[in-house]
């Protein structure tokens, strides 16, 4: 049987998620409206939508690559050839303006978002 507290407790459980469903498709509408721009040796070589979810093998400097994978609205590096593989442990981008950079390829990932209103900081 439950309580009055009980039945509280799962009203607020079902209000929280119901209140972070609009946060949630907000998130998702950025990620359509953003992009990966790949640069070697500071020149944009490739260009593509962060919702297409893709493998790509890039090739950098020197004969190396480094193999992308962009799932879900994010994009990381899953295999290079450099030496210290630091671009892989950068982890995932999806936000307008990170990066990963794997500097032994002369490579460089970045995240442009077309979405002018998404705020990162407001210093006053």
């Amino acid at each position: 049987m439950l309580t009055k507290i009980d039945k509280f407790i799962i009203f607020l459980i079902i209000l929280a998620a119901l209140a972070s469903f609009p946060l949630s498709m907000s998130a998702s509408s950025s990620a359509q409206s953003s992009k990966l721009v790949v640069y070697r040796d500071g020149k944009k070589i490739m260009s593509t939508k962060l919702y297409e979810d893709k493998v790509v093998k890039i090739k950098g400097y020197n004969g190396g690559y480094c193999r992308l994978i962009i799932k879900n609205g994010e994009a990381r590096i899953v295999k290079s050839t450099c030496a210290q593989k630091i671009c892989q442990k950068q982890g995932r981008i999806s936000q307008g303006g990170q990066t990963i950079i794997c500097a032994p390829m002369r490579l460089l990932y970045k995240v442009e978002s077309q979405n002018a209103d998404s705020l990162d900081a407001v210093n006053e």
